[in-house]
Parts: structure tokens; C-alpha cells; sequence
């Protein structure tokens, strides 16, 4: 099932990817390519089988962290804005005098994406494991192990699978399909919904 969405992901990337697109149909095209992600994502949540009540209460910690979210991705178009006058350069450089990149300039740009992609990954396993908290609250052990058997051990530990926790198999369902940032308007859809 992860590799289907995988691929799927990866196809949808590529239908887009540098294509110029007319403003109009371009905007179009990107909300219909985020409704398939949805399609996507109902495919994994509702086997969950949560009751408009669960979602409820898993919500508010879902609304904390997309303001998160939003401030952490606040805080890198920060610190892009300052390292891209040193991209803009380097790519000048490149382009017009045949200049393949500095080391120092090489070096200054993977510093900043790593540390970027550190303190992104370091705040979404934050995240996780607050939602994981609240979920253990909110659903029960058959739910939970429902999230938890989407996720392959292989794909977390391929070498040894059968070291994978159903914990570690439950916040890895939870990065890749509650933290999704279409998965807000899915849940709020079946929160509505009559019991």
C-alpha cells in the first residue's frame, strides 16, 4: 500500500513538474492534484473506522500543529531569503562565465538545507509523538493497530524488520498520512459526519 502511494505521489509530482502552466488551468490543475492526495489519504484514514467524536478530539492537537507547521515553514522561507542573493550569484556565475559552484558556496547551501531539513524533522517528530499521545487517548487498541499494520516494518528497518514497535509503525502512519497537510480537511469532513 505505501509503495501505490509512492508511486502515486511521485506520478502526480511529475505531471507537474516544469511544466509552464497558464495561471487559470495552473491553479486548477494544483487543487485537483490536491484532491487526489486526498483520495489518497481516505484510503488510509478510513480504515482507522474513527467515530466524529474521536476526530473531535484529536482536532484541536491537529490545529496546533498546522499553526506549527506554518511557523516553522515561516522561519525557512527566513533563512532561504538570506542564503539566495549566494545562490543567485553562484548560479550567475555558472551561467554566464561557465564557473562550476565554490566549495565555500557548495558548502553554504548544503549547510543551510541540512539544517533546515534537521529542524524540520526534529519538530515533526515532536509532532508525532504528541498526536501519538493524543491518539492513544482518543482511539483504541484496535484502531491504533490498524495505523500500524499500513505501515510495513521493512519500510522503517529493512535489514530488521521485526525490531519495528507497533509504536514506531503508529507515529510512522501518523507523518505520512495524519501530518499530511490535506488530511486536515478529511478529518474535519468525517467529524461532521452523522454517526
Amino acid at each position: 500500500m505505501n509503495r501505490l502511494l509512492l508511486s502515486f505521489a511521485l506520478v502526480a509530482g511529475l505531471l507537474t513538474l516544469g511544466l509552464p502552466q497558464i495561471p487559470e488551468k495552473g491553479k486548477r490543475s494544483d487543487e485537483i492534484n490536491i484532491k487526489m492526495q486526498r483520495v489518497e489519504l481516505a484510503l488510509q484514514i478510513l480504515p482507522v473506522a474513527m467515530t466524529p467524536d474521536q476526530i473531535k478530539k484529536i482536532l484541536p492537537k491537529l490545529e496546533k500543529t498546522r499553526a506549527e507547521q506554518r511557523k516553522i515553514m515561516a522561519s525557512e522561507d527566513d533563512e532561504l531569503i538570506k542564503i539566495e542573493p549566494k545562490i543567485d550569484a553562484t548560479l550567475k556565475a555558472a551561467y554566464e562565465k561557465g564557473e562550476y559552484p565554490s566549495p565555500q558556496a557548495l558548502n553554504d547551501i548544503r549547510k543551510v538545507a541540512a539544517i533546515l531539513a534537521t529542524r524540520r524533522n526534529l519538530e515533526i517528530s515532536r509532532m508525532t509523538d504528541e498526536l501519538y499521545d493524543e491518539l492513544k487517548k482518543s482511539l483504541n487498541a484496535g484502531q491504533l493497530a490498524v495505523m500500524a499494520k499500513t505501515i510495513e516494518a521493512k519500510s522503517l528497518n529493512p535489514a530488521k524488520p521485526e525490531e519495528v514497535t507497533e509504536e514506531a509503525r503508529t507515529k510512522a502512519y501518523i507523518r505520512a498520512f495524519l501530518l499530511h497537510p490535506a488530511a486536515y480537511e478529511i478529518l474535519v469532513k468525517l467529524s461532521e459526519k452523522k454517526e
